[in-house]
């Protein structure tokens, strides 16, 4: 009983950490790793933003 309730617990923890994990910020070539680590995320930020209010009007 203590296995499977654990297992379960376990599963469930992976599995939503993994839905709510964003993608790897990598620096674009071409600049340096704090100036293009900064971009990464704003480029990470716009797409998410891009995607909330898609479907929004006025």
């Amino acid at each position: 009983m203590k296995t499977t309730t654990l297992s379960i617990l376990v599963f469930l923890l992976l599995s939503t950490s993994v839905s709510f994990s964003q993608t790897e910020i990598k620096a674009p070539k071409g600049y340096s790793n704090d100036i293009g680590n900064m971009i990464s995320m704003l480029d990470n930020l716009k797409g998410r933003v891009e995607r909330n209010v898609r479907n929004l009007e006025q």
